[in-house]
């Protein structure tokens, strides 16, 4: 399945600039380089913070100044009482060197800030170097590809649907019996396998209406490998445990 929506580790993206010529450029540069996946771009800062509640990001890399009600420094203070459950990192563009706001924003919680003029590769490298820190935080990867795929931590399911995902890890690319991902994932997380299954199904729904492209992309790859069937919570775990693989 091709399409930066199912591919990992590709680093899920955000822009903001103020100057219209210049956020299009970087979307441009961006979009076409497969480590990033670009999903969203931004002038004002209040519709970034917003975005960011609603769908969680790996990296924002931002201009100082925005539209509208806050600059970068101030989207950086927010975003930290915004307590988000996945904070992305955040470089800070400058047009000038400005050491006391520089400073600022790092305290702020800016993770590199980079001074014009700068070429869009130099971006490109000091956005990766910033996010190779992104699994040595503590985080775990497969927590950070369930955000990405659409998934809250928050969820009332999200603990049971992770088990069943890492039990399908676990059980190779193919495995012939249902037990085989629901059982163990009942006795990881202490509880039944009705209420596995009730999560299998809360879980593929938030699929189906949070992240459509992905939910669409899957059904259709079922579609061809099985004409006439209709698919089922197993077949499409398979599939996300396959994804979750890399493959």
């Amino acid at each position: 399945m091709g399409g930066t929506d199912c591919r990992w580790p590709a680093l899920d993206l955000y822009l903001a600039e103020n100057n219209l010529q210049q956020l299009g450029l970087l979307a441009d540069y961006f979009s076409i380089r497969p480590e990033f996946a670009v999903r969203g771009t931004f002038t004002e800062g209040s519709v970034l913070l917003s975005a960011l509640r609603e769908r969680p990001v790996d990296l924002v890399i931002t201009s100082l100044e925005l539209r509208g009600d806050m600059d970068a420094r101030e989207l950086l203070v927010a975003m930290g009482q915004a307590e988000l459950l996945c904070p992305p990192r955040v470089i800070v563009v400058f047009d000038a060197e400005l050491p006391a706001l520089q400073a600022r924003c790092l305290q702020a919680g800016a993770d590199y800030y980079l001074v014009k003029p700068y070429t869009l590769q130099r971006l490109a490298s000091r956005a990766l170097d910033v996010c190779e820190s992104f699994a040595a935080d503590g985080q775990d990867p497969l927590d950070v590809w369930l955000i990405r795929m659409g998934l809250r931590p928050g969820d009332s399911f999200y603990s049971c649907f992770r088990c069943c995902l890492q039990a399908a890890m676990a059980c190779g690319p193919d495995f012939a019996l249902l037990k085989e991902v629901y059982i163990p994932a009942a006795q990881a997380g202490s509880v039944s396998v009705s209420a596995v299954d009730t999560s299998m199904r809360r879980a593929l729904k938030i699929l189906e209406t949070r992240n459509m492209p992905l939910y669409r992309q899957m059904a259709e790859h079922f579609g061809r490998e099985h004409p006439g069937k209709r698919m089922t919570s197993k077949a499409l775990l398979e599939r996300l445990a396959g994804l979750a693989r890399g493959g």
